[in-house]
Parts: C-alpha cells; structure tokens; sequence
C-alpha cells in the first residue's frame, strides 16, 4: 500500500509586456508583471494498493486499486479601473475564484501468462480497467460570493484489453491485440443568474446544456519486431487508437463568465488510425532510434484560443519523423538528445490542406545525466 500527499501554492504572474501604452512596465525589469495577485493552490492525497498472485504455470494474478482526491482553488484579479483602465494593485479586486474538486477511483486487475500456441513460446497480457471520476467546479466572481456556475461531471469507463506476443523466430516477434471500453459521462451546469453581475449581457447562453451518453470504443494493434544481429532490430506497426476528452477539456479554465461560448460538455472521442516503421542501434556506448509514421485522426481534441475552449477538429493528418540517441560518455555520464519532424494538415472540411495551428513542424531537445 501506498499512501501519498501533496500541497502546492503557486503565484501565476503571467506574461511581461514589451509596451506601456496601457502599462507602466518595460523590459528592463524582468521581475514586472501584469497580473501579480493571482495565485493558484493545489492539494493531493491519494491511496493505492494491490497484490500480485502466481497462479501456477506461468501464469500471476495483479490486483491494483486506488482513490485519489485533488482540490484545487485559484484567484483571477481585475487590475483596470474603467474607464481610465489604469493598473493600480492597491484598488485591484477579485474577477473571478475557483474551486474545484475530483475523486478518482480505479480498479485494475490484469493477468501474464507464458504459455505455448502454435509450437511457439508466447507472453499474454490482459486485463480490465474500471476508472471512475467525480469532478465538481464552483465558479465565483470572487470569494465569499455564491457560486455562478457549479459544474458537475461524471465520467465512469469499463475497459477489456488483451495484447499477446509471439516469438515466431527466435529473432522475430510478432505482437497483436486489442481494447474494448465503454464510456459513460453525465455533466450539467448549475446556473445562478441571481448572482451573475453580467447577467442580459451575453450574447449567447451562458449556461452548458447537459450532457447523458454512453458510447463504445475499441483499440487495435499488430505490430512485429526483428532483430537482425546484436546492433540492429527493426520494427513496424499498425493500429487503431481512442482518447476519451478528460473534465478539464470539457470545462473552459478561468473565467466564471461565458462571454465568448459556454462549456463544451459535447466532446467528441479523438480516434485515429496510424502505421509506422524504424529502427533501433545498440552499439557500444550508443544508442538512437529512428521512427517514421503516419496517423490519420477524427476528432481531433484541439484548444482554441479564441473560444476559451477545447473543439473537435475536422479530419487530420500527421505526418512525422522521430529520433533519439543517448551516448554513454562514462560509467556515470550519459548524454542524450533529439529531433522530430511533425506535419500536422486538415484532411477534410474548411481548411482542407491547410496546416493545424500550433504544432511545430521541427522540435529537439537535449541534456545530459549524471548517476
């Protein structure tokens, strides 16, 4: 069993401006900021347990379960006087406080089996996963007020997976398998336009519609491994994939206020379909793995700026590239590093070739450890 807790207070300065049209600021302090009162808090406490059973003839038994509580709360300060709209922290008031807390529960019982089919050694691994969450988020214009918004999700998810693998060859193996999950979410918006300071101002309706359903969803995976001596391997795969849309992507952050568009409760599941191929070196010190793919996705769940809010996106298309290599300069230093080449395009609708916003076509990174 483990037990485990947490709290963290974090200031939230914000951006530095590079103009004093509206700011007394300039570059020449980088300790200036726009938004020096606001502050985010965070506490965490969770439980996990499990066992792990030989059943005999290869085969064990792993339990795990757990339960995790998180709180979060946050305060949004208005630093402009209208109409002069002059930064003055000493009359700066609250514009919005959250208070959020999720409970999630899991249940993960799975089972390894070695065991013999078609004359070949073979690895199963399968399983189910049952998660459930509770998510509740009080939206205030500031605190000591009632609630404007008090939103309201459950998310509950069943889940069967196998995954096997065959060593057809003592230097071949081919692995296939597949997930089968039910999906179930009801979320509602408890509106109180009594307290809404801005309510008859909106130009739509501030308040989510609720949202009850149900769907199902299914992963697949065939993939196969060879390695061609003590240096090289090469592999490839093909397979269908699902991402579930968490509370937070279905809830905008911040503002308690639905200036721009309500919650988006709606959020479609992300699919996608991808096949990719590559490489693997082992030799001396040095290690690098080169990748190349293609993944076609469907509901893309993609943040928008401009709504304050996550959308499903048309049709989209990533191509890509991948390398990592790590050198092992010393018995106690190793050097790591990496580039990504990603083309991310719409396949379909409105914007049919056209790039998807905010993904970088090239990315690297590097560092070096020490143990």
């Amino acid at each position: 069993m483990n037990i485990t807790a947490d709290r963290q207070r974090q200031d939230l300065p914000g951006a530095l401006p590079n103009s004093s049209t509206f700011f007394p600021f300039t570059l020449a302090n980088p300790r200036e900021t726009n938004t020096g009162l606001d502050w985010g808090n965070h506490q965490d406490v969770n439980v996990t347990s499990g066992f792990t059973a030989p059943l005999g003839s290869g085969a064990d038994l792993i339990v795990d379960g757990g339960v995790r509580r998180k709180f979060q709360q946050s305060t949004f300060y208005n630093y402009f006087n209208p109409p002069f709209f002059v930064f003055d922290e000493s009359t700066a008031v609250p514009s919005s406080f959250i208070n959020t807390g999720m409970t999630t529960s899991s249940l993960t019982p799975r089972l390894e089996v070695s065991h013999q089919l078609f004359g070949v050694s073979n690895r199963l691994l399968t399983g189910l996963d049952l998660y459930n969450t509770q998510y509740d988020s009080d939206r205030y214009s500031a605190p000591g007020t009632l609630a404007i918004h008090h939103y309201n999700i459950r998310q509950t998810t069943a889940g069967y997976y196998a995954m096997n693998t065959m060593s057809i060859r003592p230097d071949t193996d081919l692995s296939f398998g597949g997930r089968l999950q039910r999906n179930m979410i009801k979320a509602d918006d408890a509106y109180n336009a009594a307290v809404d300071p801005n309510t008859g101002s909106y130009a739509t309706n501030p308040q989510a519609p609720p949202l009850s359903s149900g769907e199902w969803q299914y992963a697949a995976h065939l993939g196969a491994e060879y390695r061609a001596n003590s240096v090289l391997t090469l592999f490839g795969r093909a397979a269908r994939a699902f991402r579930l849309p968490n509370a937070d992507e279905r809830l905008r952050g911040g503002n308690p206020f639905g200036f721009i568009a309500p919650a988006n409760f709606d959020l479609k599941t992300q699919t996608s379909y991808d096949v990719e191929s590559g490489f693997r070196l082992k030799w001396t010190r040095l290690q690098f793995e080169s990748t190349a793919y293609v993944m076609e996705l469907n509901n893309e769940i993609h943040f928008l700026p401009a709504l304050q809010r996550d959308v499903n996106l048309d049709p989209t298309q990533r191509v890509g590239w991948e390398n990592s290599a790590t050198y092992q300069v010393a018995d106690d230093i190793r050097v790591r590093g990496g580039v990504a080449y990603t083309h991310a395009t719409f396949r379909d609708g409105q914007f049919t070739g056209n790039d998807v916003p905010l993904v970088s076509r090239w990315s690297g990174n590097g560092g070096v450890g020490y143990s």
